[in-house]
């Protein structure tokens, strides 16, 4: 099983396969992170192919944070 991608690492991916710096990726990668963050706790469906298309199932609030549930469907790559 893959260990869990921390902000870190995915800037440093995304700075490899953007073939730019990583103090000019990390700003871009942290909006976007904002941004999807966002959208899920406001419950918007996204659909961000490759990744998928995100529709938010159900919500639960606790006392120390607001659970989502979301689904994701990866459409299958085609040979």
């Amino acid at each position: 099983m893959q260990t869990e991608m921390k902000r870190k690492e995915l800037v440093e991916e995304v700075s490899r396969r953007a073939e730019l710096p990583k103090h000019k990726v990390k700003p871009v990668v942290e909006a976007m992170i904002a941004v999807m963050g966002e959208a899920v706790a406001e419950g918007r469906t996204m659909n961000l192919q490759p990744l998928g298309r995100m529709v938010h199932k159900r919500r639960k609030e606790t006392p120390n944070a607001d659970i989502s549930v979301v689904r994701i469907r990866q459409v299958k790559q085609q040979n």
